[in-house]
């Protein structure tokens, strides 16, 4: 628990710190395993938008946002879904899993920020964040965004590594609808070599 809460507050401080050059790129996808590039819904009724991070090197910590863009309009945030265990065990005396820490959400001007119990590898599936939309949203792409709040970086995300030291964290989209005009590429082609782990455990 005390470890946790250092990753917390070591996210929650990023002003204080420097972040350190290095490759980790938060991606939203239509599915689990970065297959497919473009929501099945079209951004009509409920969409889920997947959440992976990829990158070398391990980490213990995440901070990012996912404003809705401006090209779907009228669509609404239901709620952010993380994927490992729960939020904040039952027992602070004796927690069980590998349960992390959340503050904020992704809408937040703050973002969400995560800390995680103990160092993942990457890939690592993130969670999920559900959208209802009212109508189509053609040729529109969501990607994650930086949080508004955070003045001491740049990127649309923010990493702690495995010495809880930071990283800017580039992002990947997904598009609500595609088009002629505006096709969509799978992450998978670029990541394929590191995402058998990740599709192992969802079968």
């Amino acid at each position: 628990m005390k470890r946790t809460l250092l990753v917390v507050l070591a996210i929650l401080c990023f002003s204080a710190l420097t972040a350190v050059a290095q490759s980790y790129k938060l991606q939203f996808s239509a599915d689990n395993s970065l297959s497919s590039c473009e929501l099945a819904s079209g951004g009509v009724g409920i969409s889920t938008i997947h959440v992976l991070l990829t990158g070398s090197g391990g980490v213990t910590g995440l901070l990012f946002g996912a404003q809705i863009p401006s090209c779907w309009g009228g669509t609404t945030w239901i709620g952010d879904h993380p994927a490992i265990a729960t939020i904040w065990p039952t027992s602070q005396e004796n927690p069980v899993g590998d349960f992390w820490l959340a503050i904020g959400d992704t809408q937040a001007p703050i973002g969400l920020a995560l800390a995680f119990r103990e160092c993942h590898d990457l890939p690592l599936y993130i969670g999920t964040i559900e959208f209802i939309g009212v109508a189509p949203a053609p040729c529109c792409a969501f990607a994650p965004t930086h949080p508004s709040a955070w003045n001491n970086f740049a990127t649309p995300a923010q990493v702690a590594d495995c010495n809880m030291l930071e990283h800017e964290a580039a992002g990947g989209s997904v598009m609500v609808s595609s088009g002629p005009a505006c096709p969509c590429q799978n992450a998978l082609a670029t990541e394929q070599s590191t995402w058998g782990r990740v599709k192992a455990l969802y079968r």
